[in-house]
């Protein structure tokens, strides 16, 4: 089989996929499909974006649901959470990200109002369309004009010209409840050059207003994000990428052949930041017993040891490689529950106490690399975590990557084969910055 034919099969893969995916989160979330995308044949779906609005308390479920799918399909993802309003998604098979269909989540979708940006929250829109105050279709066809304004787009685009005519079809096929024949005819004037879309903005929230939809205050929000921006700036890390997952799920061997192919990049554990022997080897004389078990169980016991030490030492590990860069197999959020690895039968891992300020304190870095497989698989590799102990980490990483808003996370499907899986670590290190 040629590479050319080997694409074309990817390509028709991932489309599928991608539609199982989105009908297992319209299936199991609540979320919209902001505006009508024009798909006029398969090179169309890997251009441009799908957008949708989502509930802010639905992100975490919903990135988890992408996750548990992908890994499971073999399919890889970047995650980009640099942004105010959206997180944004890139799935792909093949080694490049180049070749991707990108989905975006929108928790709150931003509008120009006498040149001043605002904000219409998700949480805002879902409750005015449940409240039965107004058509998903009308208040969508009514953001999309606002947003047409905002970002001073070409109305006459090939796309926008059909994303017009899907809106206002639709508005004809939906039960009229409120204002769908003024939103209508507002629609068919622009298209019909009879109105400049300032006053179709300004007209379009004249409609939004009398449905009860208010803007969200914006000086909070920005000032959120400017803080979040100047953390990132300030005290994020830079020059490592940690690289997490359960054991079994190929860290080792994908991080070792993508090193292979790179310069200025080297592996570092995450252990050796805070093993430091005398310093180790005193806090373990504090363990009962300590001379009959294994590091490993140890350090099970004495999580908040090794995470103050690795707050102060990782700080320094750019300086020790000086102009290297590092690969760190593991990271702070593998010792932010325990136990993990040795469980006595019925015991279920759990967070350690004060995790809320260990979660605080844990450095962000700026890129991170989240391995994962199908739990048989791990199984068969290596077989050293329960599946409750698989289930919780999967969790907790989760959970660690949206709350911690780490700029780009790339979600690596070990299911694929290891040239793949590499290949696609090295395009990642080499854009990460």
């Amino acid at each position: 089989m040629n590479s050319l034919q080997i694409n074309i099969d990817r390509h028709t893969e991932l489309l599928a996929f991608f539609d199982n995916l989105k009908e297992k989160l319209v299936s199991n979330i609540q979320i919209l499909a902001l505006r009508p995308k024009l798909v006029s044949d398969v090179a169309s779906s890997f251009t441009g974006d799908f957008d949708f609005i989502i509930r802010k308390k639905d992100v975490y479920p919903a990135l988890y649901l992408i996750y548990d799918f992908c890994k499971n399909s073999g399919v890889n993802f970047t995650l980009h959470q640099a942004y105010k309003n959206k997180r944004i998604f890139k799935f792909f098979t093949s080694a490049s990200e180049n070749r991707c269909i990108t989905l975006e989540l929108w928790t709150a979708i931003e509008f120009t109002q006498t040149g001043v940006t605002k904000s219409f929250a998700s949480d805002a829109i879902f409750d005015a369309i449940d409240a039965k105050h107004v058509s998903a279709t009308e208040l969508l066809a009514l953001i999309y004009i606002t947003h047409l304004h905002h970002k001073k787009k070409n109305i006459f685009s090939e796309e926008n010209i059909y994303r017009f005519a899907v809106f206002t079809k639709s508005l004809h096929n939906t039960e009229n409840l409120l204002n769908i024949g003024e939103t209508a005819t507002l629609l068919q004037a622009i298209g019909n050059r009879e109105l400049p879309l300032e006053t179709a903005n300004e007209n379009a929230l004249q409609l939004i207003r009398k449905i009860g939809l208010k803007a969200s205050n914006s000086l909070v929000k920005d000032s959120a994000y400017f803080l979040f921006r100047l953390n990132r700036k300030i005290f994020n890390l830079t020059k490592i990428v940690p690289v997490v997952g359960p054991d079994g799920v190929g860290k080792g061997s994908v991080s070792d052949q993508a090193l292979a192919k790179l310069e200025n990049w080297v592996s570092f554990r995450y252990k050796a930041l805070y093993r430091i022997r005398k310093v180790y080897k005193a806090r373990k004389l504090l363990i009962r017993n300590y001379n009959n078990k294994p590091d490993n169980m140890l350090d099970e016991q004495i999580n908040h040891y090794i995470l103050f030490t690795s707050y102060l030492t990782i700080r320094l590990l750019p300086l020790v490689k000086k102009e290297k860069r590092i690969l760190l197999d593991r990271y702070f959020l593998d010792y932010l529950a325990t136990p993990i690895r040795y469980l006595d039968e019925g015991a279920n891992p759990r967070r350690i106490p004060f995790y809320g300020t260990m979660l605080r304190l844990t450095p962000t870095p700026n890129s991170m690399v989240f391995m994962a497989c199908k739990t048989s698989s791990l199984a068969e590799r290596k077989n050293e975590l329960s599946d409750v102990s698989i289930d919780f980490l999967q969790h907790l990483y989760c959970e660690f990557i949206l709350k911690k808003r780490i700029p780009v996370v790339l979600f690596l499907s070990t299911e694929n084969e290891m040239e793949q899986s590499s290949g696609a670590l090295v395009d990642f290190l080499n854009s990460s910055n």
